[in-house]
């Protein structure tokens, strides 16, 4: 009795170590995969660190250390999705099969971290949201107008841009917030890559209330980068007096470093003509109606003479005046362009041509232009370049058009007598 004692105990012990041994191995976690990687910026290739990166569909995630590493020791099998995000960098997600792995994340790029040029400095957009407006090159392209200034109409809060007649060249009035004074100017700074430009027409034609030129439209739309457009005092600042009237900064097009050569050419055609003509006497009904008039002045007025009456007024020719005068207007655009760019310079050449024409003759509006941007880059730090603009531009103008004696109301009266030009 006293061996089977014994020998229950013994058997009741080994079931209880056993036991126990078998509870401690079952509470250890089940490990499958270990995966160790890195998390650097794609265009910088630095490590990013404190990203984090979380097994997909899982609560299981780390945080990157200061040389952007991190490590799992998991239970889950490769293969499987890590999400990795941080902020300022476009959340990615990434399928691993194994160790080690490199995870590049992107930069978000929007529109309040965007840096804009506000003198000789630049800032990040969402510090200036109110007092500069952006417009693209590619916004302004493709229309039909002479000037860059005109192609703003519509497209930027707080300008006010209006044209006091359709002369193809003429004049314009830009306005920033408004009038900013009484009898000073009005008109806002031009910058074209980094120079001053004045938009003060150094010709006045003085042809009977002729509207002044546009010398802003010597410059070539299908250059421009994009337009910067200062409007309040923390944007202006820097220029001074001279950015009271707000400043319109403008980036014409360069090349870019390591890329191949590109050409471009782009045209466009239109036609316009007048919708609404007037309508006038013929040459009999002309000569009626002066007989009439000489004949009634002279009954109101005895002591006159005796009038002069056009003979055989029924035999008076018509002439048709508006017919020589309005014409179906073409305006024709072309420009080419090619820029491109090795590891050490870079370079931007543009032609162009426009001919508008008025639908009243004669008036028309002709532009030759070719600008050359050229960047040679001594160090990585220094950089030595040039921008030339060349422009030649005509501009028809008929004698007063915008005068009560102008062309159109010349050519009303009278028919009887031929147009020349």
């Amino acid at each position: 009795m006293k061996h089977l004692y014994l020998r229950g105990v013994l058997l009741l012990l080994c079931a209880f170590f056993a036991q126990l041994s078998f509870a401690q191995t079952g509470s250890q976690p089940t490990i499958k995969s270990k995966l160790t990687g890195v998390v650097v910026d794609a265009d910088t290739k630095l490590p990013v660190a404190g990203a984090s990166v979380k097994i997909k569909g899982t609560t299981h995630a780390v945080a990157t250390d200061n040389d952007g590493k991190f490590s799992f020791v998991t239970g889950q099998s490769f293969p499987y999705t890590l999400i990795v995000s941080f902020i300022g960098y476009v959340q990615q997600e990434t399928r691993v099969d194994g160790s080690p792995v490199e995870i590049r994340l992107k930069e978000s790029i929007g529109q309040l971290s965007d840096v804009v040029i506000t003198g000789y400095t630049t800032q990040e957009r969402k510090y200036v949201a109110s007092s500069i407006t952006s417009v693209k090159g590619d916004a302004i392209k493709d229309q039909p107008v002479a000037a860059f200034n005109q192609l703003l109409q519509g497209k930027a809060s707080g300008v006010q841009v209006s044209a006091s007649n359709g002369v193809p060249g003429g004049g314009i009035t830009f306005r920033i917030r408004g009038n900013n004074s009484i009898n000073a100017s009005v008109d806002p700074l031009y910058i074209i890559d980094g120079v001053f430009v004045s938009n003060n027409d150094p010709i006045q034609t003085g042809l009977g209330n002729q509207q002044g030129s546009n010398p802003l439209a010597d410059i070539n739309p299908n250059d421009i980068e994009d337009i910067q457009i200062l409007k309040d005092a923390n944007a202006t600042a820097i220029y001074g007096s001279l950015g009271a009237n707000g400043v319109v900064i403008v980036t014409t097009k360069r090349g870019k470093r390591n890329t191949s050569a590109r050409v471009s050419f782009n045209t466009y055609q239109g036609w316009a003509t007048a919708i609404n003509k007037f309508k006038v006497a013929t040459g009999p009904e002309t000569a009626l109606l002066t007989n009439e008039s000489r004949l009634n002045t002279v009954r109101d007025n005895p002591a006159l003479p005796a009038p002069t009456l056009i003979a055989n007024p029924e035999s008076q020719p018509t002439y048709d005046r508006f017919a020589d005068l309005f014409r179906t207007a073409r305006t024709q655009n072309y420009e080419l362009a090619t820029q491109g760019g090795t590891e050490r310079s870079t370079y931007y050449i543009g032609l162009g041509y426009l001919n508008q024409e008025s639908v009243v003759r004669p008036s028309g509006y002709n532009r030759y232009t070719a600008r050359i941007n050229y960047d040679n880059y001594l160090t990585d730090k220094l950089k030595v370049g040039t921008s030339i603009n060349f422009a030649r531009s005509y501009r028809n103008v008929s004698g007063s058009d915008n005068n009560p004696t102008g062309v159109i109301n010349s050519a009303l009266f009278p028919p009887l007598l031929p147009a020349y030009f």
